[in-house]
């Protein structure tokens, strides 16, 4: 899923402070990607350059484009798999018995031999990369990362900090809405309390955090404004088409042993079948799904998850630079107009939910979730 070529995944981290070129490139240096690893440290860290993740040379012509930094973020790691490790333990179990005269080995003794040979065995092994694209958006102070996994995301924060004495901010929901609202406002949504859009029962989740409710309840009231409302969305004066195609994942945040947590549908037509309404009624939400956004001829489809602002699987637009480097930003800037496509759209949301109105809209799609 990379930023220079294919389909891109994505989430986004506000920069805290402006890092200058100068810095930039000596942090990267200083702590680039190794491959020392050990058996009680079996993945190994570091920056490499974006283009070759086998290449830690980084210099500023590698890492600069435009308004851009590119850099990567690489995990070198080894592992024994389980299967040729227990091999080698009856083979060296079996060996322990008849040399020492005994018809079983204690836990401590079997310890020690697989303990022994994991370590030889893990010499032997290949290192294995995995690698991560990085954009720094110069303009705005974001940064876009390709991994989307919590695991990697936390070693990419930890590696950050260690790397520039600050974390990056991932950005969800609430930072999201922080940086879209004043501050007045921002107060009022901070006092908001998942909305119940199911016509049926009531909402028990009692207070969660704004991170955890802020995108489902987003994500459940598009979908009503698209498919109740035809509501059309604006970018500046351009119009974006919006829809909701494939994949719906419903989740229930106050959901009971006995009940499902997340209903997954996508056979047929997903957003129009019945167990999309049986979902809704018993007050799941909708939380991820596959969507497309288009403006005048340009088309992104990708796989977008609310709880964790993320979009994976991304088709961009066709590119029209012939020149590499023109290609290359254009890319970049693709990237970028789906977010800000995204975050308008998000903004009429905070808007509505924030109206005193908001009220008898959360009626309007009970009353769509019962006739669905």
């Amino acid at each position: 899923m990379s930023f220079i070529n294919g389909s891109v995944s994505a989430v986004r981290f506000l920069i805290a402070e402006e890092i200058p070129e100068k810095e930039l490139i000596k942090g990267l240096k200083k702590f680039v990607g190794t491959d020392v690893v050990l058996e009680n440290h079996p993945e190994a860290v570091g920056w490499c350059c974006l283009e070759n993740f086998l290449d830690t040379d980084i210099k500023s012509e590698k890492v600069t484009l435009d308004n851009f930094y590119l850099f990567g973020f690489r995990i070198a790691s080894k592992n024994v798999p389980a299967a040729l490790l227990r091999a080698h333990c009856q083979q060296a179990e079996m060996i322990a018995l008849k040399e020492r005269g005994v018809e079983r080995l204690t836990r401590y003794e079997k310890s020690e031999i697989k303990s022994d040979l994991k370590e030889d065995l893990l010499e032997e092994q290949p290192i294995e990369y995995k690698s991560f694209d990085c954009l720094i958006d110069r303009r705005s102070g974001i940064l876009y990362f390709s991994g989307t996994s919590k695991r990697v995301i936390k070693m990419f924060i930890k590696h950050f900090e260690l790397t520039f004495q600050h974390p990056p901010q991932l950005i969800n929901m609430e930072t999201l809405s922080s940086k879209s609202l004043s501050v007045k406002n921002f107060k009022a949504l901070k006092n908001s309390s998942p909305s119940w859009f199911s016509p049926t029962g009531s909402d028990e989740s009692g207070h969660l955090p704004m991170a955890e409710f802020l995108g489902p309840d987003f994500l459940t009231w598009l979908w009503f404004q698209l498919e109740s409302n035809q509501r059309v969305f604006f970018s500046g004066r351009d119009s974006i088409g919006v829809l909701i195609e494939d994949f719906l994942v419903l989740i229930n945040q106050s959901a009971g042993p006995k009940d499902s947590m997340e209903n997954i549908i996508k056979n047929g037509v997903p957003t129009v079948c019945p167990e999309a309404q049986a979902s809704l009624l018993s007050g799941k939400k909708l939380n991820q799904c596959k969507m497309m956004f288009a403006i005048g001829e340009k088309q992104w489809s990708f796989r977008y998850d609310s709880l964790k602002v993320s979009f994976t699987g991304i088709k961009l637009p066709n590119v029209e630079a012939e020149h590499y480097i023109d290609a290359q930003v254009e890319r970049f800037e693709n990237i970028i107009e789906l977010t800000v496509l995204h975050d308008s759209i998000f903004l009429e949301f905070l808007k509505e939910l924030l109206d005193d109105e908001w009220g008898g809209i959360v009626k309007k799609i009970q009353k769509w979730v019962k006739n669905k």
